[in-house]
């Protein structure tokens, strides 16, 4: 790493991405988190239970609750789950990263700064306002997807509720 330069200031082309990222993640963690709520039947406590959940395990507890409750839902569970996992770590490498700039150039890389293996080199990975807006445009796909899912279960519990009113 010693051809680059630390990067103090992004431009804002970048510093905007990085930012409407993080905010697109945080959304879909929160909604992923109120389905979970939903399904659980909590309320504002029982959210303390599963707070620290990473969003992969909440799609995984979604799931089980889902069998548990025999409740179905059209949307792959298990495509969401890995492209959660890829989102995460684009979120984590934004987050936790370092920005630098080789000497002579324009062109911007950051440094994984996380989950590096001892004795590994750190890599150093090119990156532009255009790979954050595809990373935006991901995360706003898997909203979607979620936002689906959780309209679909919506639907099943409350069928499910005014069936069983009907029955006593």
């Amino acid at each position: 790493m010693r051809d680059f330069t630390m990067v103090r200031r992004l431009p804002t082309s970048l510093a905007a991405g990085v930012g409407r990222v993080m905010a697109r993640w945080n959304y879909e963690e929160w909604l992923l988190g109120e389905l979970v709520t939903e399904l659980l039947g909590a309320d504002r406590r029982g959210k303390l239970a599963v707070r620290g959940l990473r969003a992969e395990e909440r799609v995984a507890l979604i799931e089980d609750l889902m069998r548990v409750r025999k409740l179905a839902a059209r949307g792959d569970l298990a495509d969401l789950r890995a492209s959660l996992r890829w989102a995460k770590r684009e979120r984590d490498l934004l987050a936790h990263g370092m920005w630098l700039r080789r000497p002579g150039t324009r062109k911007l890389h950051i440094l994984e700064t996380r989950r590096m293996r001892r004795g590994a080199r750190p890599r150093a990975v090119r990156k532009t306002a255009r790979d954050l807006s595809a990373t935006y445009r991901e995360i706003d796909r898997l909203v979607g997807v979620t936002k689906r899912l959780e309209r679909e279960l919506r639907r099943a519990l409350k069928a499910r509720a005014r069936a069983h009113g009907k029955e006593t």
